[in-house]
């Protein structure tokens, strides 16, 4: 009986090792996974160079861009709150600084979203840029 029971422990013991193994795959196989964020100022110059941020399942753009700044310990401010968040600041430039339409805008792999920044869900390797603007681009501005 002792033998049997011995054998039964030795198993449960290697399928524990085993499952360890199989979720620390899974681990690293999440740890090369990313993101990409990049903050720019009004002159196009980098604010947060392009970095990368650990990508998860339903992660939006404004979750990988505050991700960006705490690890960057850039100062970041929103007004709203739920699903209706407005990105009013990131380090010293805050929105009206540079004009009555200046402010920040977002682009996700180049294109302009048609939702907001907390509504927009990344795909893996998508490029996130906050570029702020004074309005020129849009026929507005000082």
């Amino acid at each position: 009986m002792k033998k049997v029971f011995s054998i039964i422990l030795v198993l449960i013991f290697a399928l524990c090792l085993l499952s360890s193994c199989s979720n620390k795959a899974e681990e690293s196989q999440s740890l090369d996974r990313f993101v990409y964020v990049e903050v720019l100022d009004n002159e196009g110059k980098p604010m947060i160079e392009k970095s990368k941020v650990g990508f998860f399942e339903g992660i939006t753009a404004y979750d990988a861009l505050k991700k960006a700044c705490d690890e960057k310990k850039v100062q970041l401010k929103v007004s709203g709150f739920g699903n209706m968040i407005y990105v009013t600041s990131i380090g010293n430039l805050s929105e009206k600084d540079k004009g009555p339409m200046s402010g920040w805008i977002f682009m996700v792999n180049g294109d302009f979203p048609d939702r907001g920044i907390d509504q927009y869900k990344l795909n893996k390797e998508d490029v996130v840029v906050l570029k702020y603007t004074t309005g020129e681009e849009f026929g507005e501005g000082e």
